[in-house]
This record gives C-alpha cells, structure tokens and sequence, in this order.
C-alpha cells in the first residue's frame, strides 16, 4: 500500500473533518508514506484543514493489491487512545525526520515526511476503497492517537499564544498579531479595562508601522481609553473630538456615548452639555448606558440635585438603574452624611425588588451608627441583620446601642445584644449602660422596669454598672418624681420572677430618698423599714454603701438615734467604716450640738490615719467657735481640724534661651497704660522738685 500526503497552506476546505485517517495498516512492512507539495485530486482522497493559513491537508491514496489486509474503516479511527505515548525522534541522513509513536507493543508505527516531487500513483475511488475495507481488532490501533484530537489541540494552543501576545503586547510581538486580531483584542480590553499606555502601544503599531487609515472607530478606542482614572483626562477627550472635527470623521452615537463614559470618570461639565447638545442636534436618542453615565457625572461633580432629579426620569422612562450606579449614589452621599436622601433611595430600591450588597449596606450601617441615624440604623438592623445577612463588626454594634439609647430605642437595642450573643461577642460595661439607657429614654415617661431588668441582667452578667449607668437612673428618679416605695415593689416583682437584684438597685432608691429626708423627716422610718426588708431581695445583705445613705438620711433628718443605731448594725456585720463614714457621724453629732461624741469620732479618725475632707474642717470651724463647751474648743484647735495655709505660688522657672540666641532686653515690654501711668508719676516728680527749687530760692531771698 503506498500513501500519499499533500501539504497545502492554502487550502481552507473541508477544516475540522472528524474523519480523518491518521494511520493505515494495510500490507504490512510494505506499506509507505509520502508527503508531496503538489496537490492531486484523486478519488479515494480524505482532506482536513487546521485553520486560514495553517491549513494541513492530508491526501490519502490506498492501492491495496490482492491478497492484502484492508485498511481501517474511517470510523474506528476517531478514537483516542487512553495509554500514554511517548514521542521519539530519528532522523536519517538524507532523510526527513521521522516521529514513531509507541506504547509497551513491541512493534512501531512510524510516520514519515519529506518533500518529494513524485506524482501520486493511480488508487482506487473513494467509494471502492471504503466499501472493500474490513474491520481490525481495535487493540491493534489503541496505541494510535485521534488526527483530528491532534489538530484542534494545536489550533488551540496557537490561539492561546495569539491571545497572549496580544494581551501583554511586546514591542517584537506586535508584527507577528494579525491586524484583525489585534483591533477586536484592543476593543474588548477597552471596554473591560481601559488603559492609555495599552491603546498608544497598539495605536502606535496600527497607525504608524502597519499604515492603518484611522476611522471612527478607534477614535472611539481612544477615548474610551481615557477611561483610565490614573491617566485618563477629560482634556484628551476635547481634543480627539477636535480632531475628528479637523479631518471630517463623522462622530457616531458610539463615539458620542463613549465620550460621556470618559467625562463620567473626569467630571467636566461643558464637555457633557456640548455632548448632550451633539446629540440632540442630530436626534440620536440617549441610551441608557449614556443615562447611566450622566448621572455618574453629576454625582462626581457634587450636583446631588440634579442627579436625583435624572434618576428619576430614568424611573419614568422605565430605564433600568443598574447596581453598580445606585450604589455609587450611595456611597456618595454617605461622605457628605446625607443620611434622609440615603434612607430614601433604599427604601424604594428594596420596595422594587432589587438586591443591595452587602458591603454597600455594611458601609451605610457602619456610617449611620457613626452619625447617630436612627432610621436608617433601625431599617438596615431590622431587615438585614436580623435575618442574618449581614455581620457587624463589634465597633458597629457599639455605635448602634449609642443610637438606640439616643433615640429611646429598646427593641433596637435588644436586637443588637441578641445577635452580639449570637455570634459570641461578649458585651462591654458600657454597651450595657446603653441598653439601660434605651430604657430609660422610651416612651413619654420612660421604662424603669425595663431599666431594673437591664441591670439585673448586668448583674447575673458577673459585671459591676458604672457610675454613669446609676447616675442615668438617679436623674429619671428626679426627673419623673418616682416614689421610692413603687420602685421598692418593682425589685420585688422581679425578685419573683428569679432575677438576681443587685445591691446597687437598693441604694438608688435610698438616694432618691435623701434630698426628702431634710423637709420630710418621715423618710428616715421608710429607710429603716427598707433596711429590714432588704433580706428578703437582696440576700447577701447590705453593704458600706448602703449604710453610708442610711446615715445620711438620718443625718439630714435630724435623727441621731437612728444614726447610731446603724452603727450598731454595722459593727455587728462586721462592716469596717470609712472616712466618708466618720465624716457623716462627725456632722450628725455636729448639728445636735453633741461636740463630745464628734470628738471621739475624730480621734478614733486620726488613729486609723483616715484623712477628713476640707468640707468637714471648714463646717468644725464654723460651729465650733460659737461654743463655750470644751469639746468644741478641742475640736476646733485639733491637727487634723485645721484648716490647710494656701502656700506661696512658686513661680515658674525660666526657660533657657536658645544657644547663640542675642537677649538684649530679659524684662517684658510693658502695656500702653504703664507707660502713661509711669509718664505722669515722673512729670509728678519734675514739677515737685521744680516747686521745692522755687521755695528754697524764695526762702534765701
């Protein structure tokens, strides 16, 4: 059997054949293979090309004399073998070089090309030769690879390397990327990702080395390369049109559409109307791309009316906004804190069906908190938070309890504790002065129970509430007028409802009760009947704070013999006193006029080193000398008693001048009105010593 190849580059005919015979076995050893560069149309013949201008052709002619086995039926020959080949080389001298494709068979099959001039002998039809052809056991050809498997792996290894070369264009490159390839590559970049140092590249090798007339369209390359935020310029955009202008290229609605992208990313508004001019003059309608970018203008230029007012004549005219639009709007307007507008346009955004990302409302959660926006706060918090779509971060979650506690939002503020122990963040002491707060803050006259039950909650919590928490609740005491008994039951109700009452709950009330105490003595009995009740809320008892309101109620009550009666209790608990204690008793004993008892209070001070406030000092030396006992006397001429002498003001040190510095003048320039006041002395002093002089002359006369 001999075979003939034909190499034809020209031939775009019959490309991608997926019969295509590789291969033949057919008599053996004696079988031949030729490739030739004449191309013969012989019947029998089997073509496929790669590609324009790579095309392949492979024409076969079978003479298969009598007594030989047949070639293989086209149709086995597409399958691809699953075992590995390994290529090999040789070459002869004087021969082409020849590949052999083998497997563990012992026996090769070798493929051999070269260049020959010999005319093709005569072959059987095409139709003889496949009808007379028999079928081979398929083991036979397993090692043997699909043609058409081999020429689409090579067509696809070559577009790949055009691909490449014309995405990173080298300066050596350019000439081997076909011109047709290398301008639909560069429309595509620019419309994807514009860049002015990739448009010049390739701009330059078109126009320059290849002689290409420029048109229309890659004056719509260029400008959409302007694009480019780091080196793009609304400038450049002015004068490509120019020149458009100069060389009578008609600008089309691509061009035009272009150009307002351009002047989207680098604001100019004289460009633009002349644009939209353009436009209208020729009665090309806007599209909405063109809309788009509009809008995107006046957003970058600061004009929010005007673009709102755009955007909703896109609604009107049933434009669809796209999303990467409605969140530049958004972001926006988030650094200019228009908070009220943002809450608007999300609203409606979500009301017509359309998805936000949630980085863009993370952002406008994150800024909302920060500006203390209760709305919008509240809106995001409420439908995406709480469904789980979103994840604040803790400082968001700080900031939004700051909102809830302004605005009196206690269901905001519960929501935001939910998810912190949803997610396993451990709540601060002042997230937890914020919930309070919330509480106190809602409604017309507020939520105290809400506000006991927060704290409870702070309490069980293991943590300690912070002054300004107790203080919160001490001003809605004041504020709102509070009885103290009403609040004593609210302990107790949620004493019953197992909640655990911290002791800090009990001394807010006794607090309240203390400015009553001066003009209703009364109070000091409703202090002690609570004081024998606290057991049965508070089961670890009373501690130094307690007793130290106790006392001062009885202090400001005038009632002595309740004073020491907590004492009592005091020393029987085991409570060691403090100075703010002793103070209290030394007042107490100081206003019933008993100086004994407030001297013993004080020495018992000055033994445990216990320093006494400047207030108790001055109120010693205000009572004590209107006495004649002489308690009052040992108290007011007693060391810790005694009033501090205020010490001269050091003056401060003079601050070295700099080295090489010339001081020609230490002392300060004095004021305009020292200088007149010292003006006048010295006249004074001229025209005393001018008198004298007259009187000493007259007396020796």
């Amino acid at each position: 059997m001999v075979c003939y190849a034909i190499l034809d580059a020209a031939s775009e005919t019959h490309r991608y054949q997926s019969r295509v015979i590789a291969l033949f076995r057919a008599g053996g050893e004696s079988a031949t293979f030729k490739v030739t560069a004449s191309p013969t149309k012989a019947n029998g013949h089997v073509s496929a090309c790669l590609g324009p201008g790579w095309a392949l052709v492979f024409i076969m002619s079978f003479i298969c004399p009598q007594g030989t086995q047949s070639p293989l039926p086209l149709q086995q020959t597409k399958k691809r073998s699953s075992r590995p080949f390994a290529p090999a080389s040789t070459c002869t001298a004087g021969s082409s070089p020849r590949r052999y494709y083998t497997n563990g068979n012992k026996a090769s099959h070798k493929i051999t090309g070269y260049i020959s001039s010999h005319t093709p002998e005569a072959s059987p039809t095409h139709d003889e030769s496949l009808a007379e052809t028999e079928s081979l056991p398929t083991d036979d050809l397993e090692h043997y690879p699909s043609t058409t498997d081999m020429l689409d792996d090579r067509r696809e290894k070559e577009l790949q390397l055009l691909y490449n070369m014309a995405k990173n264009p080298r300066a050596h490159e350019l000439d081997y990327i076909p011109t047709s390839f290398l301008e639909r590559k560069l429309q595509e970049d620019m419309a994807i990702k514009p860049k002015i140092k990739d448009a010049e590249r390739v701009f330059r090798a078109l126009m320059r080395d290849r002689q290409i007339r420029p048109t229309a369209r890659h004056y719509k390359e260029l400008i959409l390369a302007n694009c480019d935020w780091q080196f793009g310029s609304s400038l450049a955009v002015q004068r490509l049109l120019d020149e458009m202008d100069l060389n009578n290229i008609a600008m089309d609605s691509g061009t035009l559409h272009a150009a307002l992208q351009a002047v989207a990313v680098h604001p100019d508004y004289i460009l633009r109307q002349q644009l939209l001019d353009r436009l209208r003059d020729r009665w090309l309608p806007l599209s909405p791309a063109g809309w788009h970018s509009v809008v995107a203008g006046l957003m970058r230029e600061n004009q929010f009316e005007k673009a709102l007012e755009q955007l909703e004549a896109m609604e009107r005219k049933n434009i669809p906004v796209e999303n990467w639009l409605h969140s530049l709007i958004i972001y926006i307007l988030c650094d200019y804190k228009e908070f009220e507008e943002i809450s608007r346009l999300v609203r409606r955004r979500v009301e017509q069906g359309h998805d936000l990302t949630p980085q863009l409302l993370s952002h406008v959660l994150e800024r909302a908190s920060e500006d203390r926006h209760h709305g919008l706060t509240h809106y995001i918090w409420e439908r995406k938070v709480n469904l789980g779509y979103l994840r604040p971060s803790e400082d968001t979650c700080s900031r939004t309890l700051s909102t809830a506690a302004k605005y009196g939002d206690p269901q905001l503020a519960q929501a935001v504790f939910h998810y912190m122990r949803k997610v396993r963040l451990a709540p601060k002491p002042d997230d937890y002065h914020q919930l309070v707060r919330s509480h106190l803050i809602s409604g017309s006259e507020g939520d105290l129970l809400g506000g006991f039950q927060e704290l409870c909650t702070v309490h069980e919590a293991g943590l300690t509430p912070l002054h300004s928490t107790m203080k919160a609740l001490y001003q809605h005491f004041i504020k709102w007028k509070i009885d103290g008994w009403e609040a004593w039951q609210m302990l107790k109700r949620l004493k019953d409802s197992e909640r655990s009452i911290p002791i800090e709950a009990v001394e807010l009330i006794l607090q309240s009760w203390k400015n009553d105490a001066k003009h209703n003595p009364s109070v000091a009995d409703d202090a002690l009947q609570l004081y024998r009740e606290l057991y049965t809320v508070c089961p670890d008892g009373s501690n130094l704070s307690i007793y130290n309101s106790l006392i001062n109620i009885c202090r400001r009550a005038q009632r002595v013999d309740l004073g020491m009666y907590m004492l009592k209790e005091m020393a029987s608990f085991g409570i060691i006193p403090s100075s703010k204690t002793f103070e209290l008793v030394i007042r107490m004993c100081l206003d019933a006029g008993s100086f004994k008892s407030a001297w013993m209070y004080l020495q018992d001070m000055q033994e445990r080193e216990l320093p006494l406030t400047l207030t108790t000092q001055e109120l010693i030396q205000e009572i004590c000398p209107k006495s004649v006992d002489p308690y009052a006397l040992r108290l007011k001429y007693h060391p810790s008693a005694q009033l501090p002498v205020n010490p001269p003001v050091a003056a401060e040190p003079a601050k070295p001048d700099r080295p090489g510095k010339v001081v020609w003048n230490k002392d300060p320039k004095p004021s305009q009105a020292t200088r007149r006041r010292r003006r006048r002395q010295r006249e004074a002093r001229i025209a005393e010593m001018e008198e004298r002089h007259e009187d000493t002359v007259v007396s020796e006369k």
